[in-house]
């Protein structure tokens, strides 16, 4: 896995957690407040690396859309699974977002169309980041399609899996 954050402390943070859980990191990165290189920068160098099968990237802003849009099509095209966390879904968070490391979250539904455009999965708690990334990690293979099956005793459970499903 190779992993990108903009937060140094997350990032910090993420890679303990991943080699708690046994995921093999072949880079971490931390782009701070991007005076140099970006998030964008590092998933394109990321997609081209030999080492890297599966890209996790925690986000709170990006000035250049195009560039991301190139970085995350260069996964794509690699068949290089991304993983993103983006901070600045609500008001609150962009404006912390932008205390933080300056960084405009922008419009959220742009982010989760761009996401969506070129198949990045969107996670929305670090638990989620996590346990994609895990599960990116040691699939052999990404399960095709939009077809789940679940099997459970709970008609809540079953009800809540529906709603996880959909989202």
């Amino acid at each position: 896995i190779g992993m990108v954050s903009q937060s140094g402390a997350f990032g910090a943070y993420a890679y303990c957690m991943a080699r708690e859980r046994g995921l093999g990191l072949s880079h971490w990165i931390s782009t701070g407040n991007e005076a140099d290189i970006d998030v964008a920068d590092c998933i394109d160098w990321l997609a081209r690396d030999a080492d890297t099968r599966v890209i996790m990237a925690y986000m709170e802003g990006c000035r250049d859309g195009g560039k991301l849009r190139r970085a995350l099509a260069a996964a794509r095209e690699a068949g290089k699974p991304v993983v993103v966390t983006k901070i600045g879904r609500t008001q609150a968070g962009a404006q912390a977002a932008a205390s933080h490391t300056a960084a405009l979250a922008g419009d959220d539904a742009v982010y989760d169309a761009l996401f969506r455009q070129y198949g990045a999965l969107r996670a929305r708690s670090i638990e989620e980041f996590f346990n994609l990334g895990y599960a990116l990690d040691t699939w052999k293979q990404r399960p095709a399609g939009k077809r789940l099956g679940v099997f459970t005793i709970s008609g809540g459970v079953d009800a809540l899996m529906a709603d996880e499903a959909q989202e």
